[in-house]
């Protein structure tokens, strides 16, 4: 019994000398690391000098750009969008802007070929000149229509033809006034870009 009493205190000693060790190392680990950092040795005035020294140079403070890039993932999202929609069909003959440009309210964007539309120009205004030549007929015959029928010589019923006639014709020159999409050949900016 005495035996087993003393291997019992032998181990308890043991124990407490292993965990004082572990205690032991730990506190020297941590009082080194302390020791190496730089605050504690910038704030210690006594602090060895064993790095090299930094040289500090002196220069005149002024105010100029500073280049800052960022690089990031994200989205743009404009201040102003335009719809351009299509006023006339035909070929784009020219782009009048790059990606990017500040644009004017009224500058020209785009522009169709116009020779299509200066065909339709030339197609509208034969057509007026023969609609105006038919109703300078028509004319003629209702004043011829009209003495015949004052003489007796002609009915009413051509006589009221010939002024149908003479009414659908002056319809016909004030439609064709010769207008094409000439002018809208040139998309130009609704809004300008701020």
């Amino acid at each position: 019994m005495a035996m087993l009493s003393s291997w019992r205190w032998r181990a308890k000693a043991l124990l407490f000398l292993l965990i004082a060790a572990g205690v032991g190392a730990v506190w020297f680990g941590l009082a080194r690391d302390r020791a190496a950092s730089p605050l504690v040795v910038a704030a210690s005035s006594a602090a060895p000098a064993g790095g090299p020294a930094v040289p500090v140079t002196e220069g005149r403070a002024e105010t100029r750009d500073v280049p800052i890039w960022l690089s990031g993932i994200g989205s743009v999202q404009p201040l102003n969008t335009v719809t351009v929609k299509v006023r006339v069909d035909g070929q784009l003959d020219r782009v009048a802007f790059t990606e990017g440009q500040d644009v004017n309210k009224g500058d020209v964007l785009a522009q169709i070929d116009p020779r299509s539309f200066r065909a339709q120009l030339k197609q509208a205004q034969a057509n007026k000149a023969k609609d105006e030549a038919q109703l300078a007929n028509a004319r003629l015959d209702l004043d011829r229509s009209t003495r015949l029928e004052a003489k007796g010589a002609a009915s009413k019923q051509s006589l009221d033809t010939q002024r149908a006639q003479v009414a659908a014709l002056e319809g016909a020159c004030g439609v064709n006034g010769g207008t094409t999409q000439h002018d809208e050949d040139c998309a130009r900016a609704g809004v300008a870009r701020l």
